[in-house]
């Protein structure tokens, strides 16, 4: 299900191919996405960069749909965007009176605008069906839909218009987003400084609070292969710079919103446990 299958040490320019944009996995993890490309039969373009998977198109589409359709109900939810605005912006898409919109539960109005855009996709999927099918496409399936219907290209333009204007620029969004910033950067100080990426030997590892920090670290993301054993110093050790720079990551990545915060401010010491 990678969006953009190749890995993080390959240069990324500016490719008229959606599948290329970004990369979607790391070079510790070559090998593996090398054994599923093979083990699904995609068309390798150069090594370490492949063909998508037909059903990758499917899940993006599902993905930019939704994106687009709950960035506005969201912006309603939060009384930023009136249910009068909401159906205006609904209307040439359903091809209803906006008055008749008004009538219908925001849910409803959430369903069908999304059935809406689920039909241009899979007009642009019969249309397209053998590229499909061979990873070729070079576009992504909403936009192909857009550049075929006028309503829906419409439609997806005053979404994205909506959210710029009323949902990314809220002081609470931005204030939740600088927050956000401050907690995961703080995170990863902290653990770069209780496990510095040059030091390879235990006796050398900082003291103090930094081997606290470190004993709260789960060991598991540090283990290497079946035969890592070992304390989280012994294996963090045996990990080069990159693979411990993974391990934070992976760690901090893998936090929900409420627990990063708990652990920013306890590392901190704005709060105890």
């Amino acid at each position: 299900m990678l969006k953009y299958p190749q890995h993080s040490g390959l240069v990324v320019k500016e490719p008229k191919d959606c599948a290329q944009k970004k990369f979607n996995y790391f070079l510790s993890d070559k090998e593996l996405a090398e054994g599923v490309r093979k083990g699904l039969g995609l068309e390798q373009l150069e090594p370490g960069r492949f063909r998508r998977h037909p059903l990758v198109y499917v899940m993006e589409a599902a993905d930019d749909i939704c994106y687009r359709v709950v960035d506005a109900e969201d912006a309603y939810d939060a009384n930023l965007l009136s249910k009068t605005q909401l159906c205006e912006l609904y209307a040439p898409l359903l091809e209803k009176a906006c008055n008749e919109l008004e009538e219908m539960d925001v849910s409803e109005l959430r369903a069908r605008a999304i059935g809406k855009f689920v039909q241009g996709v899979q007009k642009v999927m019969s249309d397209r069906l053998d590229d499909l099918a061979e990873g070729k496409l070079e576009d992504d399936l909403l936009s192909m839909a857009m550049e075929q219907d006028l309503t829906i290209n419409n439609a997806v333009r005053e979404l994205k218009k909506l959210a710029e204007k009323h949902v990314y620029v809220d002081q609470r969004i931005l204030q939740i987003e600088a927050a956000g910033f401050k907690i995961l950067g703080g995170l990863l100080d902290e653990l770069l400084e209780a496990m510095p990426l040059g030091v390879k030997k235990v006796d050398l590892l900082p003291k103090g609070s930094a081997k606290k920090v470190r004993q709260l670290f789960p060991a598991k993301y540090l283990v290497k292969d079946k035969d890592s054993k070992g304390s989280v110093d012994d294996l963090l050790v045996k990990l080069s710079a990159y693979e411990r720079v993974l391990a934070m990551t992976d760690f901090v990545s893998g936090m929900t919103d409420s627990y990063a915060l708990e652990l920013h401010q306890t590392l901190t010491g704005v709060r105890t446990p």
